[in-house]
C-alpha cells in the first residue's frame, strides 16, 4: 500500500529519553501489559521475515540467538513489568530469552512446539491460541506493539482494540515501537 514505506525513523537524544520516560510511566501504571510482535524484532537475529519470503526453504532458523529485544522483554517480564505476548513469530527467541512459555501465545504456530504448527497466511488459527489472544485484546490495559506493519492480519486486534479503548479512558492503549511507518 501507498502508506507503507521503507523510511525508517530517527529521533533525536532527546526526543528518545522523553519516550523511554512516559513508557516507562506507562509500564508503571499498567495491570496488564502484553506485547504483541512481529518479524521485525527477530531480524536482527538473523531470521528472515515470513512476508518477504524467509518461512519457505532457508528462512527457519532455529538456532537463532535472542536480540536485545527479546532479552529486555525477557527480563521486564520477570520484573513484573510484563504479563503476556502475542507473538506471530515462530522462531523461540522470547523462550530463550527467559519469557516464560505459558505466557507466550505464539499465535501463527511454532517451530519446536509440535502440538501448534505453523499456520500459513491462508490458513486458520488455532481456536485455543485465537480465544487466548481474544482475550488479552480485550483485558490488556497496556499493548506494545514492535516489529510488525500491522498490514491487516486478525491478530492486530492486539493493536487496535486497546487503542479504541483508550479513547474512552478504558485502557492505557497502544504503542507502537517501529523504525518504519505503520498503517
Amino acid at each position: 500500500p501507498q502508506w507503507l514505506t521503507a523510511t525508517e525513523f530517527v529521533v533525536t537524544e532527546s526526543v528518545l529519553e522523553k519516550k523511554v520516560e512516559y513508557l516507562a510511566r506507562l509500564l508503571q501504571l499498567s495491570q496488564k501489559t502484553v506485547i504483541y510482535s512481529g518479524a521485525g524484532i527477530s531480524v536482527a537475529a538473523q531470521v528472515a521475515q515470513a512476508a518477504r519470503g524467509g518461512a519457505g526453504v532457508g528462512g527457519r532458523s532455529t538456532d537463532a540467538k535472542p536480540t536485545f529485544t527479546h532479552v529486555v522483554a525477557g527480563a521486564l517480564a520477570e520484573a513484573g513489568l510484563l504479563h503476556g505476548w502475542v507473538q506471530q513469530n515462530h522462531d523461540g527467541l522470547p523462550q530463550k530469552a527467559g519469557f516464560q512459555q505459558e505466557h507466550i501465545n505464539e499465535i501463527h504456530g511454532s517451530w519446536y512446539d509440535p502440538s501448534n504448527p505453523v499456520v500459513k497466511y491462508s490458513g486458520t488459527l488455532k481456536d485455543d491460541a485465537h480465544s487466548w489472544m481474544r482475550h488479552d485484546a480485550d483485558t490488556a490495559d497496556l499493548v506494545l506493539v514492535m516489529g510488525t506493519s500491522l498490514g491487516g492480519l486478525n491478530a492486530d486486534q492486539m493493536a487496535t482494540k486497546p487503542a479504541e479503548r483508550s479513547l474512552t479512558g478504558g485502557t492505557l492503549g497502544t504503542v507502537i515501537i517501529n523504525l518504519q511507518q505503520t498503517k
